[in-house]
């Protein structure tokens, strides 16, 4: 009877058993209850374990794409300071060619940099070295070429993403 079974598995609905596809087959209600639960288990914990590592993955690919945007912009900048000049111009008639370039290029520099701000684990030390550009003035270059001045500047920062 129903109610003998219920005395040796400890309540009578998880003692019913069902035959599914032939009489071989008995699966009693707890066993498929569980098998649910696992399924359902298993695909939220696929689905939040797959997204995480997406992301992961996503955010290192991510980071490696504005380190190299930097280090082309910095690369760029060098290269420009590096040509030879190319006679006055209307700005640089009583300044210095490479602080004309140098002036013209720090509104892009500074938004470089935000961009490239959380890439860098030193971060205090990046943002010595991007102040160290941001921030040179007339008094830097006393006794000094100013693109002598702005190209050290740069190296520095340089070899500094270079090496991250």
């Amino acid at each position: 009877s129903l109610r003998d079974k219920s005395n040796v598995r400890g309540g009578w609905l998880p003692s019913l058993t069902f035959v599914s596809g032939s009489p071989h087959q008995a699966m009693s209600y707890d066993a498929s209850y569980m098998n649910i639960a696992l399924t359902i288990i298993s695909i939220v914990v696929s689905a939040l374990g797959g997204g995480a590592c997406g992301s992961v993955i996503t955010g290192r690919r991510e980071k490696r794409q504005r380190r190299a945007a930097f280090l082309g912009f910095l690369r760029q900048w060098q290269v420009e300071l590096s040509l030879p000049d190319r006679g006055p111009t209307s700005l640089s008639f009583r300044t210095d060619s490479a602080i004309v370039l140098y002036d013209s290029k720090l509104p892009a520099f500074s938004a470089e940099v935000e961009r490239a701000r959380d890439v860098f684990p030193d971060a205090e030390k990046f943002q010595a070295l991007t102040d160290r550009l941001r921030k040179l003035t007339p008094e830097d270059w006393k006794g000094k070429q100013p693109r002598q001045v702005i190209s050290e500047a740069l190296d520095e920062l340089i070899a500094f993403v270079s090496q991250c």
